[in-house]
């Protein structure tokens, strides 16, 4: 089985040569984007795989079927997208240099793999085996929950964004919680700056069961990282990430152990960042592995995701309506110009067997006659199978012309043999069957925001 180191970050090119000493296999490919071979390549480097390739040329390297252990310490959704291909393999081992910018969905994408014995998903924290973070762990209080920790974190950076925040928090939460205990409550606050960003942000985490920890992150002229304990050790980290304990000198003892993590600690630290987003929204404490989401909140989201799925429904059914009548009507144009004119006199507009207009279609003949000198469509009468019936109708609508005035009435009036009613009716209840369920939600919301509110305070009886 090949080891293959998947990466896409020059700058963690010291980490990664550090941690090679850390483990107990060699890697023998390095799969790299193409415009950094040759940067791989190059003799200081060496020691991190015997062979460098693109990660283009990647699936021909290893052939489908192949199984693989991966290291991968790549954020793009290229590099991910072909990491999470092969981790799927049958037999495939996979360990991960967690950073922010691999998102949530892609590490719990890979949580079905942690399920094997033995695990075939692992985290890699480097802090886990090193010896100067062991050396400061045997001077912290026994009891975990007497442990108090500050740390302080600078960046070179003029402000700080969430991602900032995120990426550095998730380079140290899991070290914090090997030292103070799990933690069960996280609370951030941020002091913005002048510009769009944050001048600084504190979180403080802590559980009943554990110790006390304020992490403060800033921007400054200069990288700075010191993790103080209240008893007096301090422990440093430079800016590629080696750490350096100020305390008392490294006792002689058993090796540090593998710099691995189970896959549920990778899992955990991710939920900590979705915490962290949800203090900073919402300026509170939020209760870490237990909160739920109120019913209110369930409640909202459902409705917000069902309106916005009602609309959509409703815009692309009433397009593709607007197109299959115009595509499957089977009126021709007269037909069509003379109704949507209101110019029609069908066979029940008249008296049963007679030429007389009906009451109704008599009383409104005047607006049937202003309509008429406003547009150059005929009347059309209904032709039937009754010929000479259709014939006395269109004298009598003639001779009611020409007693209004109408010029050429002779040529206004035309016998036509109508089509496309029931066209018209399953059109009609399409329709109806488009907007209805969009009405009934409009109208539920509407209620909704009629019905009193059950939080409001009650003014007292008087």
């Amino acid at each position: 089985m090949r080891r293959v180191l998947i990466v896409d970050d020059p700058r963690l090119a010291p980490r990664l040569i550090r941690l090679r000493r850390l483990l107990p296999a060699a890697w023998d490919l390095l799969a790299v984007p193409h415009d950094q071979v040759d940067f791989w390549n190059s003799p200081a480097l060496q020691p991190l795989g015997a062979e460098t390739a693109s990660l283009a040329d990647l699936r021909t390297t290893l052939p489908a079927g192949e199984a693989a252990a991966l290291f991968v310490a790549a954020t793009s959704p290229d590099a991910l997208k072909l990491a999470s291909m092969l981790a799927f393999r049958p037999g495939a081992h996979v360990e991960v240099l967690p950073h922010a910018s691999q998102t949530a969905d892609w590490i719990f994408s890979l949580y079905p793999l942690s399920e094997g014995e033995p695990p075939r998903v692992q985290g890699v924290h480097e802090h886990r085996a090193d010896a100067a973070v062991h050396a400061f762990h045997d001077q912290l209080p026994n009891q975990r929950a007497a442990r108090h920790l500050a740390v302080t974190c600078v960046v070179p950076q003029a402000t700080l964004s969430e991602a900032d925040i995120e990426t550095w928090l998730l380079e140290d939460i899991d070290l914090l919680r090997q030292l103070a205990g799990e933690f069960k409550h996280l609370i951030a606050v941020a002091i913005p700056d002048a510009a769009s960003g944050l001048h600084s942000v504190t979180v403080t985490l802590g559980g009943p069961e554990a110790g006390t920890v304020a992490w403060t992150l800033k921007p400054g002229p200069e990288f700075h990282w010191r993790l103080q304990a209240d008893t007096g050790p301090e422990l440093h980290r430079t800016a590629d990430g080696e750490f350096r304990f100020a305390g008392s000198q490294t006792q002689n003892g058993p090796p540090p152990p593998p710099p691995f993590v189970p896959w549920e600690n990778v899992l955990r630290a991710f939920d900590d960042l979705a915490a962290l987003r949800r203090s900073l929204k919402r300026r509170r404490l939020v209760e870490l592995q237990t909160e739920t989401i109120s019913e209110r909140a369930q409640f909202k989201s459902l409705m917000s995701a069902s309106g916005c799925g009602l609309l959509l429904v409703t815009l692309l059914g009433a397009v593709s309506l607007l197109g299959v009548g115009a595509a499957l009507d089977p009126r021709d144009s007269l037909q069509r110009t003379s109704e949507r004119l209101g110019l029609i006199l069908r066979a029940d507009d008249f008296q049963a067997g007679s030429s007389t207009l009906s009451a109704a279609a008599d009383a409104e003949w005047p607006d049937m006659i202003r309509r008429l000198s406003q547009s150059s469509a005929p009347i059309l009468v209904e032709q039937t199978d009754q010929a000479a019936l259709d014939g006395q109708r269109r004298e009598r609508v003639t001779a009611r012309l020409t007693e209004a005035g109408v010029e050429s009435p002779a040529t206004r009036v035309e016998l036509h043999r109508f089509r496309g009613d029931l066209f018209l009716t399953l059109l009609t209840l399409a329709w109806i069957a488009l907007f209805l369920p969009l009405g009934i939600f409009l109208a539920v919301q509407g209620l909704l925001l009629a019905a009193p509110n059950a939080s409001a305070p009650k003014r007292p009886a008087a």
